[in-house]
């Protein structure tokens, strides 16, 4: 199933923020959203990706998101931080 009719439009951006922040907290503090709203954006993105845990998710993600991000011409930028990996998509601003 194509991800663009899996994931919501809102439900990528929250998955995009998650690779790139790696905590539901920090992506609700600099997204200015409800904690609560996340985790049901998050929920929601566990039980449609098969995934059981935020390591899980963020690796769904990077497989996943990040190749159809780059079939649309969108490229992804990878990188290692503090022992962590994290991906930020890279549009050219």
């Amino acid at each position: 199933m194509p991800i663009q009719s899996l994931l919501t439009p809102r439900e990528r951006e929250v998955l995009r923020a998650l690779m790139r922040e790696g905590s539901i907290v920090k992506v609700a503090t600099l997204d200015n959203r409800s904690l609560g709203t996340l985790r049901v954006h998050v929920r929601n993105l566990h039980r449609k990706t098969d995934t059981h845990s935020l390591v899980e998710l963020v690796t769904w993600g990077l497989k996943n998101l990040a190749a159809w991000d780059e079939r649309e011409g969108r490229r992804n930028v990878v990188q290692e931080t503090s022992g962590s990996v994290v991906a930020s998509p890279d549009d050219g601003t």
